[in-house]
Parts: C-alpha cells; sequence; structure tokens
C-alpha cells in the first residue's frame, strides 16, 4: 500500500470516491454494490501489480463489535490499524502518518466515539432474504412531507446501503464523510466485506445467470437516473451499472476466504493469534482479542481474550513472561558449556519480511524485532534457515507450561518443533493470496510497509 501511495495510483483511485460529479452513481441507489465492486477492483489490480500474489483482505467488524467495547479491539492496537493521537490523527500502526488524497494532513479516525458495527443478525437478515430490494436498494426515494410516497418500492432499512454507514461512523474522523473516507485505508477493507455480504446473498438466492441480469427497474421515483440499469458507470466508461453483476469479478479476480469459524471440538479454529473463541455468549463464536488496558469483563469460560496479556479485574493487563536466565556457572573441572544464546528473531514472520527488502525499508520496526533476519546480531547455536527447529535449549520446557499460548510471537518463532508448528511453513503463514479477514494480515500490512 505504501508502494502505490508513493507511486499516486492510490490517490487517484481515492480521489474518484471524493466528489459526487465524478461519481454519481457511487451512493443513494441500486448501483451501490455494482460500483463499488467496481472501484475496489481497480485499488486491487494496483496492489497486484506491484506484487501479484497479493489481495484485499476484509474487515469483518462483526468480531470487533462482539467484544465489551469494540474500540478496545487489537485491530486498533499498535501492530494493526494503530492508534489516534489527541487531533485524531493515525500515529501508529501501519499507516501511521499516512497522508490524506490533498496531501494536506495526515488522516484522522475518532473510533467508537458514536455509531455500531456490523451485526451478525444484520448479515444475517440481509443473506437470508429473497428480496433484492435490501441488496440493490432504492435507498433515496423521493419523499413527501417525510414519507416514501412516490417509489412503490422504497427500501427496507435492513438495506445493505443502509447499515454499511455504520462502521463508517463508528471509524470516524474522514471515515465518517463521504468525500473524505477513502482517506483511510481500511475504508478499502470495510468494502471488501460488504461486496462479501453481496457475494454471499448472490450465491445463496440467485442462480448463475440470474446474478448477471437481476436489476430492479428503471423508476425516476426511487432513484436518479444515475442508478439505472443502462446507465454509464460513471466514471468507469464504457461500463453500464448492470456490468457490475457480472460473474467475472468472482470468476477471474478474487474469491474470498471463509469467514473464520471455531466450535468446542474446535477452539483453535478462528487461526490468528488476534482472535479467540468465544464460549461465553451463545454459540461459540471467533471474535477480535482486547489491547491492553481494554474491558475483559462477562467472560465465563476463561477465554484467552487479551492480546499479549490477561485479564485481571476485568481489564486487560500485562503480564510479563520471565526472560530466559543464564544459569550460576558450576564449578568444575570439566570444560565449560558454551554461552547461551541470545540472537533472536521475535515474530515469525521475521525471514519473510527480510526477503521482501523490509530490513531496509523499515528499519525502525525490522531492526527491533528481527534482529537475526536482519544481521543486527548472528545466531551460535542454530540454523537461522532451518524451517522447524527449536532454536533455545529451553523450548520444551516453555511449550508444556503454556507459553506457545502465553507468548505466541516468540514462541512460534523459535520454538516451532515444540508448539508443534512444523504443519505450515512461515511462507505459507505470511504470503499472500485470497480476500482474506484483514486481523489475519499482519504480515501482509506489515509487507507495504
Amino acid at each position: 500500500m505504501w508502494t502505490i501511495k508513493g507511486n499516486g495510483d492510490y490517490d487517484t483511485i481515492a480521489r474518484i470516491h471524493s466528489q459526487f460529479s465524478t461519481s454519481p452513481g457511487a451512493h443513494s441507489g441500486p448501483a451501490f454494490l455494482p460500483w463499488h465492486r467496481e472501484f475496489i477492483k481497480r485499488l486491487e489490480i494496483a496492489i497486484r501489480r506491484v506484487d501479484p500474489t497479493l489481495a484485499l483482505p476484509y474487515w469483518d467488524s462483526t468480531m470487533d463489535g462482539a467484544i465489551p467495547s469494540p474500540a478496545d479491539s487489537v485491530l486498533w492496537g499498535n501492530e494493526l490499524m494503530g492508534t489516534q493521537d489527541s487531533t485524531g490523527a493515525v500515529r501508529t500502526g501501519a499507516f501511521r502518518n499516512w497522508p490524506t488524497v490533498d496531501g494536506s494532513r495526515v488522516f484522522t479516525r475518532s473510533i467508537g466515539t458514536t455509531g455500531n458495527l456490523l451485526q451478525e443478525r444484520d448479515i444475517a437478515t440481509v443473506v437470508g432474504s429473497s428480496d433484492i430490494r435490501l441488496l440493490l436498494a432504492f435507498t433515496a426515494p423521493q419523499a413527501v412531507c417525510g414519507v416514501f410516497a412516490s417509489c412503490p418500492n422504497p427500501a427496507d432499512w435492513s438495506a445493505l446501503e443502509y447499515i454499511h454507514g455504520g462502521p463508517h461512523v463508528f471509524t470516524g474522523g474522514d471515515m465518517l464523510v463521504t468525500t473524505t473516507a477513502t482517506n483511510d485505508p481500511i475504508f478499502f477493507n470495510h468494502h471488501s466485506m460488504i461486496d462479501l455480504i453481496w457475494e454471499l446473498w448472490r450465491l445463496a438466492q440467485q442462480s448463475r445467470s440470474n446474478r448477471e441480469t437481476a436489476y430492479p427497474a428503471d423508476d425516476a421515483t426511487c432513484s436518479s437516473a444515475n442508478h439505472f440499469a443502462n446507465t454509464t458507470m460513471a466514471p468507469f466508461f464504457p461500463m453500464v451499472n448492470l456490468d457490475g453483476l457480472s460473474n467475472d469479478y468472482t470468476d477471474n479476480l478474487y474469491a474470498y476466504a471463509p469467514r473464520p469459524t471455531c466450535t468446542s471440538s474446535n477452539p483453535n479454529g478462528c487461526g490468528s493469534k488476534y482472535l479467540f473463541c468465544d464460549f461465553s455468549h451463545g454459540s461459540p463464536r471467533c471474535v477480535s482479542k482486547i489491547v491492553i488496558g481494554g474491558n475483559c469483563g462477562g467472560y465465563t469460560n476463561n477465554e484467552d481474550r487479551c492480546y499479549l496479556g490477561q485479564c485481571r479485574n476485568n481489564i486487560c493487563s500485562v503480564i510479563p513472561t520471565p526472560m530466559p536466565t543464564t544459569q550460576p556457572p558450576i564449578i568444575t573441572t570439566t570444560p565449560a558449556a558454551p554461552a547461551q544464546e541470545t540472537c533472536f528473531n521475535e515474530q515469525q514472520c521475521c525471514s519473510v519480511w527480510a526477503g521482501r527488502g523490509e530490513c531496509s525499508r523499515n528499519p525502525s520496526y525490522m531492526n527491533l524485532w528481527c534482529k537475526a533476519s536482519c544481521n543486527i546480531c548472528t545466531p551460535t547455536t542454530y540454523n537461522l534457515n532451518t524451517e522447524c527447529s527449536n532454536r533455545h535449549v529451553r523450548c520444551t520446557g516453555w511449550a508444556n507450561r503454556g507459553e506457545c499460548r502465553n507468548n505466541p510471537s516468540w514462541m512460534s518463532e523459535n520454538c516451532r518443533s515444540a508448539c508443534n508448528l512444523c504443519g505450515s511453513t512461515r511462507a505459507q503463514i505470511c504470503g499472500g493470496g485470497k480476500r482474506v479477514l484483514i486481523v489475519l494480515l499482519l504480515n501482509l500490512i506489515s509487507g507495504w510497509l
């Protein structure tokens, strides 16, 4: 993302959304979904010109909305989307100090001040309905005295365009206003999720041929002509709105990875250190972990819900992990044991990131957390290129006392064998692919820095 920000592609694409004159069919009618599908496709192509293995991650905000205080989600922490300062400017995370499209300032957020994130019930209502009016909806019909008197098919308040606004408001700052929303890169992750919901509905409720042809009849009492089926999808000439229904998008460009799930028999099914399986609120479900200082109350099944900490008195608190210590020397006539190893990486994706050149592009992070892969130090007791091994003599003992769970970043890199992580390579875990859940992609986001 930083590459396409630097070469101007991001701003060129983002600017399209900022003016009604360039995108008259983007909102307030049935062209909303097909227009945004084409729009985010263009950003995805720009990303793939830089690295063909990448894909846009989707932001499933239902998982942040399921914790006691959604603003405490790990998504808004320093490792992922970052935190804002007192003015709202985002100063940490993958997009720290990211300039606005006009270059005048750093983009802003106001997380959780107002608004709501997506809810499972909202998605279920949309996907479970056969009514196309919840998807390709007349969301701005002509009103008389506040009543939709003229349009025969006004949208229900469950329409996807309506409910998509909640996360915009929740994120706040630039995301709150249509003309500035694309200043925040999470705009594209949010709209990937909206596109996923639409695709789930298409697969559940339409035949393959119907997906490309079913569109509301043109009606000037229900929407502007910019939303009519055969109106040009400005500014994407010569496309028309109906072209946004094509199966070619998901046949040829992208597919969606399944939303993470877990069960009582598979509590680790969420597949990310940023997620945990919530057993305390109905059926098991994957939700976002909580940052240090966040509210972790209300759970009754001892879930591992705090990121890099533990829940104490309903607040996520840091629990220091004892650092490896060298035992006092034993006086003996035999030769002294070799010195204990001190050169380690702190993250399992370090070697992948280093191979992409991040040691030079992002030295402030890499030189601190990836010292071995960035040659800040040189290991003396293990081979850095061995995919699965125990790099410290105490790995087995630490694994037995639960450090694979309590200290996953360090253990997954340096004690892979003891933590039973040999089934997947670092390249597989840290590589690109489908549009996947955004919290699974710290490695992808870091790869854009």
